[in-house]
């Protein structure tokens, strides 16, 4: 009897056992400005255009930095100067069975483009700042994370957000701005043609065009009071109050907005 032997080519060029890294290929350094480096697990490193990055990478960029990382073909997320991200879960590959992706605005700007297609399916995304939990959909969304006090524009698309750590959801349309702050209700002022060009101009929410700024305007002339010569008040649907004083950031809960 005559025995018939198969042989796997894969097996024989070893094929089979190159390491398969989280994130690979999904989440990548695109332009780099200045300073930016990644803390993986205590390990320090500069970052450089093409390095791949990693589920529990924490993004640092310093001061005179920016950096754009390039979303797996679908878009991409831009950090502002000063400001730390943390990858808190990426999927291993984008044909993975669970694409959920989260990231930690610890402090500073943020901005997200994404251009995931409806026949793509579902990717669920959602970014962390502050006490608030966000989940995008498909569009263009601005982030800015202090102590105290948090923003998130939205340009286009839709957000949902858990605000300072509760349970009521609020469903946030473009064009509009909003800021959270502990034990006051969220604030919202109206979009502008020429917020979204200043503010990713200078990597920063409070662009001077911003209806940001035009809320620390009209809280500024409150203090002050009526008649010193200070600029009305903008008008937007919440009353502007004076920021609290800023208290130690509490760390967010890490318990996603439900699909």
């Amino acid at each position: 009897m005559k025995r018939l032997w198969v042989v796997v080519p894969a097996l024989l060029c070893g094929c089979l056992a190159a390491p398969v890294y989280a994130g690979d290929g999904v989440l990548s350094v695109g332009r780099v400005s200045g300073s930016a480096s990644v803390n993986r697990l205590g390990s320090v490193e500069q970052v450089s255009p093409g390095d791949l990055l990693n589920e529990r990478d924490v993004v640092q960029v310093g001061d005179d930095g920016q950096l754009e990382l390039e979303f797996a073909g679908h878009g991409f997320v831009e950090i502002g100067p000063g400001a730390e991200v943390g990858i808190e879960k990426l999927p291993f590959a984008s044909y993975s069975d669970d694409l959920k992706t989260i990231f930690n605005l610890t402090h500073g700007y943020l901005r997200v483009v994404w251009k995931l297609p409806d026949v793509a399916g579902s990717w669920p995304l959602f970014v962390y700042f502050g006490d608030q939990h966000a989940r995008l959909e498909p569009g263009e969304y601005f982030f800015d994370s202090r102590a105290g006090v948090a923003r998130a524009c939205v340009a286009a698309g839709r957000m949902s957000v858990l605000a300072n750590a509760g349970t009521e959801v609020q469903k946030l349309r473009p064009p509009v701005c909003y800021r959270f702050a502990a034990g006051l209700p969220a604030q919202e002022a109206e979009h502008d043609a020429s917020t979204w060009i200043s503010v990713r101009r200078n990597f920063d929410i409070d662009a001077p065009t911003s209806p940001e700024a035009l809320l620390a305007v009209g809280d500024a002339g409150a203090v002050a009071g009526e008649g010193d010569g200070a600029p009305p008040a903008p008008k937007h649907k919440a009353t502007a109050a004076a920021e609290p004083n800023p208290a130690p950031p509490r760390a967010p809960p890490h318990t996603p907005l439900a699909p």
